[in-house]
């Protein structure tokens, strides 16, 4: 910004602009200093910067040795009259209309001052995707383990002949129907016997093959789904003496005649 007039007048130093804040905020009493001083001493600044001054600051000066001269006049009269009122408002008008400039002027100072993209800085450039060195690692060592098993499940497909290949044999399953059916047999052929889980666990099991302990708790399992199903249906009847002893399967019929 351009250097304002600078005024000794009375008990004032200062720039004019100062001047006028002093005087609107009572700092100062403007009836107190000499107008023709004033006048005087602001119309030398003014000639003495016009030529390295911008006109706009000029008429601003201008304006507010204007707006003082007014002010001394208002001040003169009295302060009841209407002309003395009027001359207080527009003082403070022109007092806003200062205050905007001067607050649009620093606007523009910042905004002629801030950093321009592509001339003052420089924006950054898009970043290439690339994959870390882990991943890279984690990748490769995958394709070669896969890689690698390939090349032994062929090499072992070369030496072993398919034919040496093991290949468990299929155990055919015991179904609850084929054990339920056994037991109504059982029952037919020998009402006056009793029997336990074990004999129709080895009856239905294969003998030419070794079962394994899955196989086995199978049949089981089938056994009993059976003979419970044959006691709920009323066809035999489920013994045990103690805890220690084996489950006994009795035909119904039977054990009823002998009570």
């Amino acid at each position: 910004m351009s250097e304002e007039p600078l005024l000794e007048v009375g008990a004032w130093q200062g720039p004019l602009n100062a001047l006028l804040h002093a005087i609107r905020r009572n700092a100062v009493d403007l009836r107190t200093l000499p107008l023709t001083d004033l006048i005087e001493q602001f119309l030398a600044c003014i000639e003495e910067s016009l030529r390295r001054r911008p006109l706009e600051q000029t008429t601003n000066d201008l304006v507010l040795a204007a707006t003082l001269v007014q002010m001394r006049s208002a001040l003169l009269l009295r302060g009841d009259t209407a002309d003395h009122s009027a001359a207080l408002s527009a003082a403070e008008q022109i007092q806003r209309v200062l205050l905007r400039k001067d607050a649009l002027q620093r606007t523009v100072e910042v905004f002629e001052r801030r950093a321009v993209l592509g001339e003052d800085v420089f924006g950054r450039g898009s970043v290439v995707f690339s994959p870390s060195v882990a991943e890279t690692a984690s990748r490769i060592l995958t394709r070669d383990l896969l890689d690698a098993l390939l090349s032994v499940s062929r090499r072992r497909a070369q030496l072993m002949p398919e034919e040496s290949i093991f290949l468990p044999s299929a155990l055919p399953r015991l179904s609850v129907q084929d054990a339920v059916a056994w037991w109504q047999q059982k029952l037919c052929e020998h009402s006056e016997s009793a029997w336990d889980l074990i004999e129709g666990v080895i009856s239905l099991s294969p003998t030419e093959t070794p079962q394994s302990l899955t196989h086995r708790k199978a049949a089981w399992a089938v056994h009993l789904a059976a003979v419970l199903e044959l006691a709920r249906e009323g066809e035999l009847l489920l013994t045990q003496l103690t805890c220690y002893e084996q489950l006994k399967v009795v035909n119904a019929k039977t054990s009823m005649n002998h009570c």
